[in-house]
């Protein structure tokens, strides 16, 4: 960092240009980073059992187009309820995006009149008593309906709806599954049935949309915490706004970088903006710091600004290494949802670290550096009053402390080496979803 804070002053302009020109260039990108919509980017490895699984997909078709229309009542097969669950199946039909629609309607008696299966429950409205009676005693036992379709006391019917592969995006599937819920709250309006719309689209929708409304959440409240701890910190607005300004900046860039090549919003990269904020403030304040102190001496805010690059710089360049490192050392797993998670935020990692050593200096060293001044905050004063009674015993005690936290160290990392992957959608929903 030496040579960088001896040519600091002779840089700062073309930098400013350069910083300007990257930022417009991440801005433009930025709308083009969209959400993932392909459902298998959550468990898709290189691992022999995904790979078998794309046969089976490739062979047989996907298992995860299927829409569930779970409906409970007294008992379905009353002629009330079946004229429900036949109002169903015809209105979800006429639903754009639906390839099939197969309920207890489709089931069949094991009877056949020419090459014709009787069904199980009448097709018609003015089915008589025995009619229904003898589709009750029929039910009892018949595969199909003991699958799924029809619980075992009737009081639970299942409609299962295929979604066109066509329709596989989350944008065409929203449409489908919103049309469903529209329907199903439709046909059940004053009946003394319950309906909610299930199935993996459905999840799938879902979690989409709580990852959506998380991301909103984790920005605001991300930035909004930053500025609050920088704020109770340096209790100055000018500094709260520079150090708050650089690893935003580091952030836009990471983002706009990640749009660039390709990437798509997901369950787990959805978190990296705040986690880089918390990372790069902490390296902002430290050079802020630093630089009030500087200053305090009497020296002007340029040379001020390249000394705390001289002093300062090492250090936060260092511990953004080693956090890099740190989630780089994910890209040896299988699964590539946590494989680009670990290098996209070593690389957002990297790059807020050049924000805050170049943003950060280039406007400590422009009149906004005149703007800062020493004494407001409890970081300008070098008492030792502020961290002593936390310093003193852990020097007092060095050696049993040490001896104690490496011991907790083997112990929790011993326990690490058992765990085992887990993913599951529903953990991504909100908890008051239905279904």
């Amino acid at each position: 960092m030496r040579w960088y804070a001896t040519v600091f002053a002779d840089i700062r302009f073309p930098v400013a240009i350069m910083l300007a020109v990257a930022t417009v260039a991440a801005l433009w990108q930025i709308p083009s980073f969209k959400y993932d919509e392909d459902p298998r980017t959550l468990y898709r490895s290189r691992d022999a059992s995904y790979v078998e699984l794309e046969a089976l997909f490739a062979n047989f078709g996907r298992d995860d187009l299927d829409c569930l229309i779970v409906l409970e009542s007294e008992d379905f097969l009353t002629r009330s309820n079946i004229q429900v669950v036949r109002t169903m199946d015809a209105r979800v039909n006429a639903i754009a995006g639906v390839q099939s629609v197969f309920s207890m309607l489709n089931v069949r008696r094991p009877l056949r009149v020419r090459s014709y299966y009787l069904p199980l429950i009448p097709p018609y409205d003015s089915a008589s008593d025995s009619d229904l009676e003898r589709a009750r005693r029929n039910a009892v036992g018949h595969p199909l309906l003991g699958a799924g379709l029809l619980s075992e006391d009737r009081k639970v019917c299942v409609v299962v709806v295929r979604v066109k592969e066509d329709h596989a995006s989350i944008s065409d599937v929203a449409s489908v599954v919103d049309r469903l819920r529209y329907v199903a709250r439709d046909v059940t309006r004053g009946l003394p049935v319950r309906a909610s719309v299930s199935g993996f689209p459905a999840v799938r929708l879902d979690h989409v949309r709580a990852m959506q409304t998380d991301q909103r959440m984790f920005n605001f409240l991300g930035v909004g915490l930053a500025t609050l701890v920088a704020a109770i910190l340096l209790r100055d607005l000018a500094a709260v706004f520079i150090v708050i300004v650089g690893p935003g900046l580091g952030v836009v860039w990471t983002v706009g970088l990640l749009a660039g090549l390709g990437e798509e919003i997901n369950l787990l990269n959805v978190v990296i903006p705040p986690i880089l904020i918390v990372i790069g403030l902490a390296n902002a304040i430290h050079f802020l710091a630093d630089f009030k102190r500087i200053r305090h001496t009497g020296v002007e805010r340029v040379q001020a600004t390249r000394e705390a690059i001289r002093r300062v710089g090492p250090a936060c360049a260092l511990a953004a290494l080693t956090t890099a490192i740190g989630f780089g050392s994910l890209a040896l797993t299988d699964t590539d949802m946590i494989r680009n998670f670990g290098l996209a935020a070593a690389m957002g990692c990297l790059l807020v670290s050049v924000a805050v050593m170049t943003v950060v200096p280039l406007l400590t060293s422009s009149f906004l550096g005149e703007f800062i001044r020493w004494g407001r905050s409890p970081l300008d004063h070098d008492s030792p009053s502020l961290f002593s009674h936390w310093i003193r015993p852990i020097r007092a005690y060095a050696s049993r402390i040490s001896i104690v936290a490496i011991t907790g160290t083997i112990c929790m990392a011993m326990s690490v080496i058992g765990l085992t992957a887990d993913s599951r959608l529903t953990e991504a929903m909100p908890r008051d979803e239905a279904g």
